[in-house]
């Protein structure tokens, strides 16, 4: 049954469920320029009964005004499967109008083949030949050989060295701390051996957004001078244009072609030749600020609501005495009940930058915090690695271990000189560090590191939250305050209470629906 074009027609707020994007997107755009008191009467009247009103309204806006605001209008689902892990982090670097869910490498086991290979992009596809070619597939081989013959090993090595009658019950069911103590055990696992997989792995992305941002998505991809990644703006292109062709046209129209240059241009100027052989892990937080001007800074900008101009405020908040100043932050710490409770938007105006060493594996969780903004460098072996725990338990794991990252800098080095650096990436495990250069506010640094702090989180991710929360600390006690909920307790198997919580729900759901078919 073909639904109707709104969820009502008698309401001020209702759904629009034209089948046609373009017809959606064509018809909120005239809210702008019509005096028509209701929409739904304006379809009727124009697009009822003419299925090109949407197309001509679209080629026109375009045509007379260029105006790429309206394509935000149209909204598209996309999936892009089978892409490297080099390929989809350049792709989820766009922020705004983008929604991503991608493959997880915590939770999804890699050691499984398709058709007889591992999920890899191999050298005939990147394009790297000869004997350099063949050195590479079978080192991206070799680590997926150790990922699977270690998968088990570490479930035995996690189970003697983390016994569940040593960890911290959650419930009493004991179903359920058994299923849940063996999800967390295998979560742990995967987390380990996520280090060895090379940036060339294989992964599927599911793309939410707008035209406009998909435009911008193509634009960057085209701009980025790695293959793979051109490869898929023309995938994205020859996908959207049937559908969206008065639209997506502009990513590559005479504008689109301009700013594909300009983009490329942007990464001749960055380039600079830099004497470093850094390999050390390092972690910089600064800002411009001391706690004192950060506490003053901040209560202007909180007290902004008031009827005042802000010189007034500032100049208020001056001649408050420090008890005072004290007691509003006390006040705002005070209200917040849990983590979900977010700082206030004065908080945006204390900045910060930090330099985080991170390995790739890590990086891949912090760039879906996509309200910083993240400066990053192509993937290299030249910052060292980190060896997972719980493989540096076993010496003989740890010594092989070692061995395949010392061969991932000699095959980085050999691919770079023969086909450049862009593809030497993909032969480079996630357990290499890649140096990031991040700035945000103190409201999304609370964010971040009481959301990872978490004992769930990925334990990279907790120990830079919990060594960013030591530094801000340090350097802004009084700010530190407002991040009330930074845990920094220890937890061998973080994501067992959690596992505990889902089983519980999972098996409420199933005694709901049972007693619902009785």
């Amino acid at each position: 049954m073909q639904n109707k074009p709104f969820s009502n027609t008698n309401k001020n707020i209702f759904l629009i469920n034209l089948e046609s994007q373009l017809d959606r997107g064509a018809l909120l755009s005239r809210y702008s320029r019509t005096a028509v008191l209701d929409i739904r009467e304006l379809f009727s009247r124009e697009f009822e009964n003419n299925s090109d009103r949407g197309r001509d309204f679209y080629k026109r806006v375009f045509l007379e005004y260029g105006d790429e605001s309206v394509a935000e209008l149209v909204n598209i689902q996309l999936a892009i499967q089978n892409i490297s892990n080099v390929a989809v982090k350049l792709i989820e670097e766009s922020r705004i109008g983008l929604s991503y869910l991608e493959k997880s490498s915590r939770y999804v086991r890699y050691d499984r083949k398709h058709e007889g290979k591992f999920l890899f992009m191999d050298s005939d596809a990147l394009g790297i030949g000869g004997s350099i070619g063949r050195d590479y597939d079978e080192y991206c081989k070799k680590l997926f050989s150790f990922y699977e013959k270690n998968y088990e090993d570490l479930l035995k090595i996690l189970r003697e060295r983390y016994p569940a009658e040593s960890i911290p019950g959650t419930g009493n069911d004991e179903e359920l701390l058994r299923k849940s103590y063996d999800s967390a055990i295998r979560a742990r696992s995967l987390d380990d051996l996520r280090f060895v997989l090379p940036a060339s792995t294989l992964t599927n992305v599911g793309i939410s957004g707008n035209a406009r941002a998909f435009i911008n998505l193509i634009q960057k991809l085209k701009s980025s001078e790695n293959g793979e990644a051109e490869a898929i703006a023309e995938g994205l292109y020859a996908e959207l244009d049937p559908e969206y062709h008065e639209i997506i046209q502009s990513a590559i129209s005479r504008h689109g072609s301009d700013s594909i240059a300009y983009r490329k241009e942007l990464n001749r100027i960055s380039q600079a030749k830099i004497a470093s052989s850094a390999k050390e892990k390092l972690l910089g937080l600064t800002s411009s600020l001391n706690d004192r001007e950060a506490i003053d800074l901040f209560l202007t900008n909180l007290f902004y609501g008031n009827e005042y101009l802000y010189n007034e405020i500032n100049q208020h908040v001056k001649s408050m005495s420090d008890t005072e100043k004290i007691q509003v932050i006390q006040e705002i710490i005070d209200a917040r009940k849990n983590r979900r409770d977010k700082l206030p938007r004065a908080a945006e105006s204390i900045k910060y930058s930090i330099e985080a060493n991170l390995n790739y594996g890590a990086f891949r969780d912090l760039q879906r915090h996509r309200m910083l903004t993240i400066l990053r460098k192509h993937l290299t072996t030249k910052f060292g690695y980190d060896t997972p725990s719980v493989i540096s338990l076993d010496a003989g794991k740890t010594a092989e271990f070692n061995e395949l990252m010392h061969e991932a800098h000699v095959l980085f080095n050999k691919i770079s000189n023969s086909d450049g650096k862009i593809k030497a990436q993909y032969a480079v495990p996630f357990a290499f560090r890649h140096p990031v250069m991040i700035h945000g506010n103190l409201r999304e640094l609370c964010y971040f590191i009481e959301l990872r702090s978490t004992p769930q989180a990925h334990y990279d991710l907790r120990n830079l939250s919990i060594k960013l929360y030591e530094e801000l600390r340090q350097t802004q006690p009084t700010m530190a305050k407002l991040i009330k909920f930074c845990d920094t307790h220890d937890y061998p198997l973080g994501r067992y209470s959690q596992e505990y919580r889902k089983e519980e729900k999972l098996r409420d759901f199933k005694g709901n629906v049972e007693s619902k078919e009785d």
